[in-house]
Protein backbone atom coordinates (compact mmCIF):
# COMPACT_ATOMS: atom_id res chain seq x y z
CA UNK A 1 0.00 0.00 0.00
CA UNK A 2 1.35 3.28 -1.06
CA UNK A 3 0.59 6.56 0.75
CA UNK A 4 -0.39 9.49 -1.34
CA UNK A 5 -0.02 12.98 0.02
CA UNK A 6 -3.17 14.68 1.02
CA UNK A 7 -3.95 18.06 -0.45
CA UNK A 8 -2.61 20.96 1.67
CA UNK A 9 -0.15 18.76 3.58
CA UNK A 10 3.53 18.98 2.63
CA UNK A 11 5.07 15.86 1.19
CA UNK A 12 7.94 15.96 3.69
CA UNK A 13 6.27 15.17 6.98
CA UNK A 14 9.43 14.48 8.94
CA UNK A 15 9.60 15.86 12.44
CA UNK A 16 12.38 18.40 13.05
CA UNK A 17 13.54 19.41 16.49
CA UNK A 18 14.32 23.11 17.21
CA UNK A 19 18.08 22.65 17.00
CA UNK A 20 17.75 20.86 13.67
CA UNK A 21 15.91 23.63 11.84
CA UNK A 22 19.05 25.04 10.26
CA UNK A 23 19.08 28.35 12.11
CA UNK A 24 21.66 28.41 14.83
CA UNK A 25 21.88 30.55 17.93
CA UNK A 26 24.17 33.14 16.37
CA UNK A 27 22.19 33.35 13.16
CA UNK A 28 18.92 33.74 15.04
CA UNK A 29 20.07 36.47 17.46
CA UNK A 30 22.73 38.26 15.45
CA UNK A 31 21.13 37.84 12.09
CA UNK A 32 18.14 39.72 10.92
CA UNK A 33 17.79 43.41 10.51
CA UNK A 34 20.50 45.99 11.00
CA UNK A 35 18.38 47.58 13.69
CA UNK A 36 18.47 44.40 15.77
CA UNK A 37 22.26 44.22 15.42
CA UNK A 38 22.64 47.89 16.31
CA UNK A 39 20.44 47.58 19.41
CA UNK A 40 22.31 44.47 20.59
CA UNK A 41 25.65 46.21 20.10
CA UNK A 42 24.37 49.25 21.99
CA UNK A 43 23.25 47.09 24.93
CA UNK A 44 26.61 45.33 25.08
CA UNK A 45 28.64 48.56 24.91
CA UNK A 46 26.46 50.27 27.52
CA UNK A 47 26.70 47.37 29.96
CA UNK A 48 30.50 47.21 29.55
CA UNK A 49 30.77 50.99 30.12
CA UNK A 50 28.61 50.81 33.27
CA UNK A 51 30.67 47.93 34.66
CA UNK A 52 33.93 49.81 34.04
CA UNK A 53 32.54 52.97 35.62
CA UNK A 54 31.40 51.08 38.74
CA UNK A 55 34.85 49.49 39.04
CA UNK A 56 36.49 52.92 38.79
CA UNK A 57 34.25 54.29 41.57
CA UNK A 58 35.11 51.32 43.81
CA UNK A 59 38.81 51.89 43.18
CA UNK A 60 38.57 55.60 43.94
CA UNK A 61 36.68 54.84 47.17
CA UNK A 62 39.41 52.39 48.18
CA UNK A 63 42.16 54.95 47.47
CA UNK A 64 40.25 57.60 49.46
CA UNK A 65 39.94 55.28 52.46
CA UNK A 66 43.66 54.51 52.24
CA UNK A 67 44.50 58.23 52.25
CA UNK A 68 42.12 58.76 55.18
CA UNK A 69 44.04 56.12 57.09
CA UNK A 70 47.36 57.88 56.32
CA UNK A 71 45.90 61.15 57.62
CA UNK A 72 44.60 59.38 60.73
CA UNK A 73 48.04 57.97 61.51
CA UNK A 74 49.58 61.45 61.11
CA UNK A 75 46.90 63.08 63.30
CA UNK A 76 47.34 60.46 66.01
CA UNK A 77 51.11 61.07 65.94
CA UNK A 78 50.51 64.81 66.26
CA UNK A 79 48.14 64.29 69.20
CA UNK A 80 50.60 62.01 70.99
CA UNK A 81 53.57 64.31 70.51
CA UNK A 82 51.95 67.74 70.92
CA UNK A 83 49.18 66.71 73.32
CA UNK A 84 46.23 68.32 71.53
CA UNK A 85 44.26 68.20 68.31
CA UNK A 86 45.71 69.99 65.31
CA UNK A 87 43.82 73.19 64.46
CA UNK A 88 43.79 72.16 60.80
CA UNK A 89 45.39 69.65 58.49
CA UNK A 90 48.09 72.20 57.62
CA UNK A 91 49.32 72.01 61.21
CA UNK A 92 50.10 68.31 60.68
CA UNK A 93 52.48 69.39 57.89
CA UNK A 94 54.01 72.22 59.93
CA UNK A 95 53.74 71.36 63.63
CA UNK A 96 54.55 73.99 66.26
CA UNK A 97 58.09 74.29 67.56
CA UNK A 98 60.99 72.33 66.11
CA UNK A 99 59.05 69.13 65.55
CA UNK A 100 59.33 67.17 62.32
CA UNK A 101 56.37 67.08 59.95
CA UNK A 102 54.04 64.12 60.28
CA UNK A 103 53.29 64.12 56.54
CA UNK A 104 55.48 65.08 53.59
CA UNK A 105 52.50 66.50 51.67
CA UNK A 106 48.80 66.83 52.35
CA UNK A 107 46.96 64.32 50.14
CA UNK A 108 43.60 65.12 48.57
CA UNK A 109 40.93 62.47 48.15
CA UNK A 110 40.84 60.34 44.99
CA UNK A 111 38.66 62.93 43.24
CA UNK A 112 41.35 65.58 43.95
CA UNK A 113 39.22 67.50 46.44
CA UNK A 114 40.24 68.73 49.90
CA UNK A 115 39.15 67.04 53.11
CA UNK A 116 36.71 68.28 55.73
CA UNK A 117 38.46 68.03 59.11
CA UNK A 118 36.99 68.50 62.61
CA UNK A 119 38.92 67.97 65.81
CA UNK A 120 37.41 67.31 68.27
CA UNK A 121 34.45 65.76 66.51
CA UNK A 122 31.04 67.05 67.63
CA UNK A 123 29.84 63.66 68.81
CA UNK A 124 33.12 62.53 70.45
CA UNK A 125 35.11 64.63 72.88
CA UNK A 126 38.47 62.97 72.17
CA UNK A 127 37.88 61.94 68.56
CA UNK A 128 38.19 63.67 65.22
CA UNK A 129 36.49 63.49 61.86
CA UNK A 130 38.01 63.38 58.37
CA UNK A 131 35.41 63.41 55.60
CA UNK A 132 35.64 63.30 51.83
CA UNK A 133 32.79 64.70 49.75
CA UNK A 134 32.84 61.50 47.71
CA UNK A 135 32.05 61.13 44.01
CA UNK A 136 29.49 63.94 43.94
CA UNK A 137 31.79 66.54 45.50
CA UNK A 138 28.89 67.77 47.63
CA UNK A 139 28.80 67.26 51.40
CA UNK A 140 25.00 67.49 51.37
CA UNK A 141 24.63 64.27 49.37
CA UNK A 142 24.74 60.89 51.11
CA UNK A 143 27.82 59.59 49.23
CA UNK A 144 30.37 61.08 51.65
CA UNK A 145 33.24 58.89 52.82
CA UNK A 146 33.55 59.35 56.57
CA UNK A 147 36.49 58.62 58.78
CA UNK A 148 35.64 59.27 62.42
CA UNK A 149 37.92 58.15 65.22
Amino acid sequence: MRLTPQPGVPADRSLKLPWERGEGFWRRYLGGTWLRRFVLLGVLVTSAWLAARAQLQREKTRVTRQRQHELSVAIEGFRLEVGRCPRGLGEVLHPPGERAAFLSALPNDAWDRPWHFLCPAPDRLLGYEITSAGPSGDFWRPDNIDGTL
